[in-house]
């Protein structure tokens, strides 16, 4: 099994944040495509993000931030 690193979890996150910031403002303008459409993106987004969270959680969960801190300034 490949453990992510803190930095990848943290890209990973950042990245689905930046996605649905962007999938919010595409989601105001006209379009033809369906609601549908962009619930099931989001949601995607969603599963990406509860991922980096579970692997934060389950391979860091027992750090402190401090902790964490200094061992994403070490990776």
């Amino acid at each position: 099994m490949n453990i992510m690193t803190r930095k990848e979890c943290l890209d990973k996150i950042q990245e689905a944040v930046d996605n649905l910031d962007t999938l919010l403002a595409v989601i105001k303008l006209p379009s033809k495509t369906t609601i549908r459409w962009d619930c099931e993106v989001y949601a995607d987004e969603a599963d990406k993000i509860t991922n980096a969270l579970n692997a934060l959680h389950t391979n860091y969960g027992n750090e402190t931030r401090e902790e964490f801190c200094v061992g994403l300034d070490n990776e």
